[in-house]
């Protein structure tokens, strides 16, 4: 497959299990790629569709959509490596008996700041960026923009809680949760009302719960209060991933978002050696991993990475609980944390 990205032709060679070509440089948060000699176009973004609306599905204007929609054709999360998140919990008589509150954006599409302003009427919020900004921290002032993911999640151990809140509520996640799971605190998420399907059980506190902010910080300070029901919160690290978390993560750990998607092309082109000019053969019956296996058919609009969507069709929203789990530190594990964390988010 070689593949161009606006008016950028495919010269390098991605890491893949076939003949998967780019361009050196496709800058740009939206990206438009075509699969050269076919009429195959694939956006590829991190984005939200609520900032762009071309990212939305159901518009179909392009041939299949590559985002951090877990159900988009080719998913495109932030967390490519399931062990990343696999930490050692915070210390919950060390930490701050308070919540971290990082964004840049004041003017979100899901009214985010409202919910951090009633919650801090009922638990402390530290808004350690500069949207609401209360507090500050040498770690964050100082860092470097290659260095920032590490910065800000070192930063966010030294609290209980971080407010995890996307800047819009879609179907659609950034790196926000997966970033405050890997700092070993217990995530207070907004965003994507879908987001338990993708997470370990009871890994953190879903802000869709509650009516307003305030109810959500009462909870907050009755979950601080009581080291046994925090913990629970943490029982997830102690033992091995659940089977349809691996099942969901190994593909993007084992293939790059960019051979992905030369693997759904090559699985939509008869003769894959047609879209390729330099005359490269490639087999029409290579392996997929990273789309649902039903390629073709029903399934095949909304491709879910070897998932069944109706897995979770049942699944529903409960109100948090009191678990008997223990308060222990966490063992380690094969699933280690990863040596570095996701790329940053352009859009706070």
């Amino acid at each position: 497959m070689r593949v161009s990205v606006g008016s950028q032709p495919p010269t390098r060679q991605i890491p893949c299990n076939m003949t998967c070509m780019w361009p050196a440089k496709d800058m740009g948060l939206v990206k438009r790629a075509h699969i050269i000699g076919s009429n195959l176009t694939v956006v590829l973004s991190m984005e939200g569709p609520a900032h762009y609306a071309d990212l939305r599905p159901a518009r179909r204007k392009f041939s299949a959509y590559a985002t951090g929609n877990m159900l988009s054709d080719i998913p495109h999360p932030w967390l490519t490596n399931l062990s990343q998140i696999f930490t050692p919990s915070v210390d919950h008589r060390s930490a701050k008996d308070a919540a971290s509150f990082i964004a840049r954006n004041c003017n979100s599409k899901n009214q985010r700041e409202r919910w951090v302003k009633e919650i801090t009427k009922e638990y402390p919020v530290a808004s350690l960026s500069s949207c609401l900004h209360n507090t500050d921290d040498p770690r964050l002032r100082r860092s470097e923009r290659s260095q920032w993911p590490l910065r800000k999640i070192e930063t966010m151990r030294g609290y209980r809680f971080h407010l995890a809140f996307e800047n819009q509520n879609e179907e659609h996640m950034t790196e926000k949760l997966w970033y405050a799971l890997t700092a070993g605190v217990v995530p207070v998420y907004m965003g994507d009302k879908r987001a338990e399907r993708w997470a370990p059980q009871n890994s953190f506190i879903n802000a869709h719960r509650f009516s307003n902010g305030s109810e959500l910080g009462r909870y907050l300070r009755h979950v601080a209060d009581n080291a046994t029901l925090y913990e629970s919160y943490h029982a997830w690290r102690r033992k091995r991933p659940a089977a349809h978390l691996v099942e969901l993560f190994r593909p993007f750990e084992q293939y790059h978002i960019k051979c992905r998607i030369c693997q759904w092309a090559a699985a939509r082109i008869p003769d894959a050696s047609n879209a390729d000019s330099h005359g490269t053969s490639e087999s029409s019956s290579i392996e997929t991993t990273g789309i649902a296996p039903a390629l073709a058919g029903r399934h095949r609009r909304h491709a879910t990475t070897g998932l069944n969507r109706k897995r979770y069709s049942r699944g529903q929203v409960r109100r948090p609980h009191v678990s008997s789990v223990p308060a222990r530190k966490s063992k380690a594990s094969a699933w280690a944390v990863a040596k570095s964390p996701p790329p940053k988010i352009d859009n706070d």
